[in-house]
């Protein structure tokens, strides 16, 4: 009997408090971006991926008042869900593929926030070159995120990559997979100059082969437009993920939007280095938690680091103190943004 597969469009989203919090974030960043004198996200189109549940939808117009929308769905079943479950007449649902949209549906009447939220490792490759036809095709001011799987163990068995001696190779055969990525079409075009430890953080090259398809894209407008990055974040609700945020400019606009928004000053800033494809990402980390144990730790933030915290509480996380101190640490930085999940009687 085949087993039950779980995908991302199926899994309730309060069993994902990490994804959570970074959408809490992505929402906090869009308001920062709202207060400068050029931007007015309540005109914008938001485009991205709905999945049954359309949460992010939901969440992006109660936030900024946006009442222009499309929703990409490939998966005819969670396209079903979707239709019953759109709470809005303004979201236009599409049951199609993000290649698809970007080729046939695309539009470039007003400005944007597209948010491609890509679960498969496997699909790498095309998921790329989508991001590099849609930047092809993106103006000045529209806001840009996508989001990865950079499971390593993930992209290893979804490609096949293994030895000379055909067996599979470990996330440490650094050399099987950066001979895989040269010699894959798809992938090698994304490469960056790399060397052997940096595929050890797979994270970080899936958002430098990222950032080398955005500018493969914006080049071929030729209206000197550049992508400024935001910020990036890991997380790991099962499989671990990534993601990078942007927004395009006209080349010299940059300064005057990190001037209008204070974005400098926000604690989840990443700039990126000129130059430097390889961008730093914030971790985002958080202990699952019973509503007793968040109310004992919510007492406790008032003092000064996470050790004091972690050393008052009659109860550990993880596997060791290490760990312990670091979920900890995790929740004292992002717990404004984690939800509270309850019960409903209806």
């Amino acid at each position: 009997m085949a087993k039950n597969k779980i995908t991302g469009a199926t899994i309730p989203y309060q069993l994902r408090p990490l994804k959570a919090i970074e959408r809490n974030l992505f929402t906090e960043l869009l308001k920062r971006l709202d207060s400068s004198s050029d931007i007015n996200l309540n005109e914008y189109r938001y485009v991205g991926f709905g999945a049954a549940f359309l949460e992010d939808f939901k969440q992006l117009h109660l936030a900024l008042h946006i009442i222009e929308m499309d929703c990409i769905e490939m998966d005819a079943f969670a396209f079903t869900r979707q239709k019953f479950n759109n709470p809005y007449s303004f979201i236009n649902l599409y049951n199609e593929s993000s290649t698809t949209y970007i080729n046939e549906y695309f539009k470039s009447d007003k400005g944007q926030i597209i948010w491609l939220d890509y679960a498969s490792p496997r699909h790498l490759a095309q998921q790329l070159l989508d991001i590099e036809m849609m930047c092809s095709k993106v103006a000045p001011l529209d806001i840009i995120k996508f989001t990865f799987n950079s499971e390593i163990k993930s992209f290893i068995s979804s490609h096949g990559v293994k030895k000379e001696n055909k067996r599979w190779c470990y996330p440490t055969d650094t050399s099987v997979i950066l001979e895989y990525l040269k010699a894959n079409e798809g992938l090698n075009k994304y490469l960056p100059e790399v060397t052997h430890p940096q595929i050890v953080n797979f994270d970080q090259l899936i958002r430098a082969m990222c950032v080398r398809a955005i500018k493969r894209g914006l080049s071929v407008l030729n209206k000197n437009l550049t992508f400024l990055h935001l910020a990036a974040f890991t997380y790991a609700d099962g499989q671990e993920m990534t993601t990078i945020t942007g927004i395009i400019c006209n080349e010299g606009e940059e300064s005057k939007i990190l001037s209008d928004t204070k974005l400098e000053n926000w604690q989840f800033y990443t700039s990126s280095n000129e130059g430097n494809e390889f961008i730093e990402a914030m971790e985002i980390s958080a202990p699952a938690m019973t509503a007793s144990e968040r109310i004992v730790i919510d007492r406790l933030l008032s003092d000064t680091n996470e050790k004091d915290v972690a050393s008052k509480l009659e109860f550990k996380y993880g596997i060791d103190e290490d760990e312990h101190r670091i979920l900890i640490d995790g929740y004292r930085k992002f717990y404004r943004y984690l939800p509270y999940y309850s019960k409903i009687i209806y």
